[in-house]
């Protein structure tokens, strides 16, 4: 996806979200769906990713909640060897359990790589879109403040790195 393509999903995102807002809804009716963006790093790669997130169940003071992810990740001036695999974009199906502040997810996700450049002779006896395509584990373990609205998270994760994100439940 180009950064065009996430800024349209934004743009119909927040239309939703406003749209939401101005309906009328029951006072005591907790909202069950999320959408937030995240950022994250370590050093030399980043990533940045949109998630929907729906509440299954509630479990006495937490929840249970499925997760769609799809993200992208970037490099910042890193010297890879030749023929390294670097991950291109994810798009994951997880489970989010929460406890007040604390989130934990579990989950599975299709990934995507690109081969680091100067990779021009490829060993014949190897599949290399078994290389550039795998299914993996989704992990997750952070924190998560829901105010009104609004939802801010930060953690770490195998996908989403050290990160940070924003959105908004409806």
């Amino acid at each position: 996806m180009t950064r065009t393509t996430y800024f349209n999903l934004l743009l119909i995102l927040g239309a939703l979200f406003i749209t939401n807002c101005l309906s009328a809804q029951e006072e005591n009716t907790t909202p069950k769906n999320s959408i937030y963006a995240s950022i994250g790093t370590i050093v030399f790669v980043n990533q940045y990713s949109v998630s929907y997130e729906r509440v299954l169940t509630p479990l006495g003071n937490g929840s249970l909640s499925g997760k769609l992810n799809f993200g992208n990740h970037t490099l910042n001036g890193l010297d890879l060897d030749t023929g390294a695999r670097i991950t291109d974009k994810h798009f994951s199906l997880s489970g989010v359990y929460r406890l007040k502040i604390l989130e934990l997810t579990l989950g599975a996700a299709y990934e995507t790589f690109t081969l680091a450049e100067g990779f021009e002779d490829p060993d014949p006896e190897i599949d290399y879109s078994l290389v550039r395509n795998r299914i993996a584990p989704y992990v997750t373990a952070g924190i998560r403040y829901d105010a009104g609205p609004l939802v801010l998270r930060a953690g770490l994760g195998n996908y989403e790195l050290l990160y940070a994100g924003m959105g908004f439940t409806f």
